[in-house]
């Protein structure tokens, strides 16, 4: 996964990574979910839409 993926999905609102102090993002552990799901999801020509849908009704 590239660091342009990555961002986009944060872009997306996909992703809600927190900051540290040295600015560094510290990604949840359902953040790593959807970033395993996408990656899942580009071998099996699954949208990343879905991906969206699929967050719908989950907290942060």
């Amino acid at each position: 996964m590239t660091r342009a993926n990555i961002r986009f999905y944060k872009a997306e609102g996909l992703l809600n990574p927190a900051r540290e102090e040295n600015g560094y993002r510290d990604y949840s552990e359902e953040d790593l979910e959807i970033l395993k799901k996408s990656v899942c999801s580009g071998r099996c020509s699954f949208h990343w839409l879905r991906l969206r849908h699929s967050r719908v009704g989950m907290s942060r």
